[in-house]
């Protein structure tokens, strides 16, 4: 059975029931620079641009029925940041599981 979803992009697409669309939105430190993004080993399309004077990159990631992604995040920061990383979760019908793996700044 397929679902007809509006895309961000005005597209529809027909996808699997259950399918999850979903943006995902990185704001970095000032002063960083994004060498990669990767959605399980390949490159999407991306939009990177400042958001308030800070690096900002989204990219619309597509999880199948049942099944889970990675994202991979490579990015150059400024040797003067510290403190750990802050990952807010937009609270959603179902409970995702959300692991961070990045070291803390200035350690």
């Amino acid at each position: 059975m397929l679902d007809s979803v509006i895309a961000s992009d005005a597209t529809v697409r027909n996808l699997p029931k259950g399918t999850n669309l979903s943006n995902v939105e990185m704001l970095m430190t000032k002063g960083s620079v994004v060498k990669e993004i990767t959605v399980d080993g390949s490159s999407p399309m991306r939009v990177e641009q400042p958001l308030n004077g800070r690096p900002y990159v989204a990219t619309a990631v597509q999880i199948p029925p049942g099944e889970t992604v990675t994202i991979e995040l490579t990015l150059e920061k400024p040797t003067m940041a510290r403190g750990e990383a802050v990952v807010p979760i937009q609270p959603l019908v179902d409970d995702p599981t959300v692991q961070v793996d990045v070291p803390v700044c200035g350690e």
